[in-house]
């Protein structure tokens, strides 16, 4: 069975946090317990995380499942979970916040990654974190602008 088998999205996140914001403060509080105020994953949840220089830090190896984009929250909106199914990538920012947003080098970084991954894996379907179904503002653009801002 091909690594990427069984595959059909890529999910993008912004960290909702400031640029100052590391992997590891993410990391820590996808493993914290949840009694502690944490998400209570054994790993960080995110396959991919885009550091505003640029640089990608590895977090779930594929193909480990991630634990981003669970069933939606909302009941009117019948979604399964496409953690099974897709890849997490988060850009470290917070493009709701002005001064917050992504640079160009994280999205420089995010368009070399997805053409890196369209050569193993082709026609993978890019979708915001919100187009999921889930009631939320992640990554703080609509589908539409990521798409443009990533030449696709």
């Amino acid at each position: 069975m091909p690594l990427l088998q069984g595959l059909t999205h890529v999910v993008i996140h912004h960290s909702a946090g400031p640029p100052s914001q590391t992997f590891e403060e993410i990391e820590r509080f996808h493993t914290t317990p949840t009694a502690s105020g944490g998400k209570g994953f054994l790993a960080i949840g995110y396959h991919v995380v885009i550091l505003p220089d640029g640089r990608v830090r590895h977090g779930r190896r594929l193909p480990v499942q991630g634990a981003h984009a669970p069933n939606p929250v909302r009941k009117d909106v019948p979604a399964p979970s496409f953690n099974a199914t897709s890849i997490g990538v988060c850009l470290i920012g917070d493009n709701t916040v002005p001064g917050r947003e992504w640079t160009a080098e994280q999205v420089l970084s995010l368009r070399r990654y997805l053409d890196a991954l369209d050569k193993v894996a082709p026609g993978l379907t890019l979708l915001g974190h919100r187009d999921t179904g889930k009631a939320t503002e992640c990554p703080g653009i609509d589908r539409g602008k990521l798409l443009s801002m990533l030449g696709r």
